[in-house]
């Protein structure tokens, strides 16, 4: 189903699916999004046409989480466990 009348949506819904919810496929669903997206953004190959991008961005879909951030302090973890300080250079790649 596309929506047609993006503007009903986004006024009266939120984009998020709670672990409890019937749809077994929706919560995998949006994470696929998210890591499409963030495929896009390092220039890597991703199925999320510009297309798509709009769609869900019309609709309030949120593209950054409490995961993301939680990612983000535990590779702080790992910086500070090999190199024994919270000087973060400006140019790091987490290892992997």
């Amino acid at each position: 189903m596309l929506w047609t009348d993006l503007n009903f949506v986004t006024s009266n819904f939120k984009v998020f699916a709670p672990k409890d919810i019937s749809n077994k496929q929706l919560r995998p669903w949006i994470s696929t999004q998210r890591s499409h997206y963030r495929f896009r953004l390092e220039n890597k190959p991703s199925q999320l046409t510009d297309e798509r991008i709009e769609l869900l961005t019309n609709i309030g879909f949120p593209w950054k989480t409490k995961e993301d951030w939680l990612t983000r302090l535990n590779e702080l973890g790992v910086y500070v466990q090999e190199n024994g300080n919270l000087q973060v250079p400006k140019v790091y790649e987490v290892s992997s």
